[in-house]
């Protein structure tokens, strides 16, 4: 492939992942698989969380787990319910079983996933979970600076409480990262039955440097990574 090819596709590719994740308010809208992938870079960063992060807004909390793109993504997103005290929980699992023929419209997974496994927790169940992310460093200042590559193990979190936004990262391998305590927590709520790909050290993983799981619309592979800012990631994903 030439390389005037190449950078008209990675600049198309860079359209579609700058645009912003909006939450449309529609819970048929809201669970698209496709909205999220085309939108991931601003969905990781919990633009959508921030921007309705206002005095009065129910608690909510987003929590991602990158085990190597396109080996295995994991999303939660939970969203507290006043009424109840209690909050929703929506979880997907993605993985190379999702990553199929590639178009600018399925951009990141391939082909749009199942709708998410939905499970409610309690009042307690939701004290329990935003302890154990406190207690993992979450309301810390996040790392700036810290650079979060498409092929390695990390988790991300954002999530607005009592009318603040707040966004952390961690990656593996770190002190921080084996000190977490909310990946258990989750995965007690958690029954999709799909066990977390666990992390292993850079020099035992494939290709460690490059990644097939994205990739621009003429077919070149488009690799990635995110940049943690002072609290989000610094906008837009960066080559190299």
């Amino acid at each position: 492939m030439g390389f005037a090819p190449r950078i008209l596709g990675l600049l198309a590719l860079a359209g579609l992942t700058a645009c912003a994740y909006q939450d449309p308010g529609a819970p048929e809208s809201r669970e698209h698989p496709f909205y999220t992938r085309v939108t991931w870079f601003s969905y990781v960063g919990g633009d959508d969380i921030r921007q309705q992060c206002l005095a009065g807004a129910p608690e909510r909390y987003r929590l991602i787990y990158n085990g190597i793109y396109g080996e295995q993504v994991r999303t939660y997103d939970v969203v507290g319910e006043p009424q109840s005290g209690g909050a929703l929980m929506s979880i997907r699992v993605l993985g190379s079983a999702d990553v199929g023929g590639v178009t600018p419209q399925t951009v990141l997974f391939g082909q749009p996933s199942d709708a998410p496994t939905r499970v409610r927790i309690d009042e307690a169940q939701l004290r329990d979970l935003a302890s154990s992310m406190d207690r993992s460093g979450y309301l810390q200042p996040a790392p700036a600076g810290l650079r979060l590559p498409s092929r390695r193990f990390y988790w991300v979190a954002s999530g607005c409480r009592d009318g603040i936004f707040k966004f952390n990262a961690w990656r593996y391998p770190s002190e921080r990262f084996n000190n977490l305590k909310f990946p258990i927590k989750l995965a007690s709520f958690d029954p999709t039955g799909i066990p977390f790909n666990p992390p292993i050290p850079v020099g035992q993983i494939r290709n460690p440097g490059t990644t097939d799981s994205i990739r621009s619309p003429d077919g070149g592979a488009a690799i990635f990574e995110l940049t943690v800012a002072e609290n989000g990631l610094v906008r837009g994903p960066t080559p190299f």
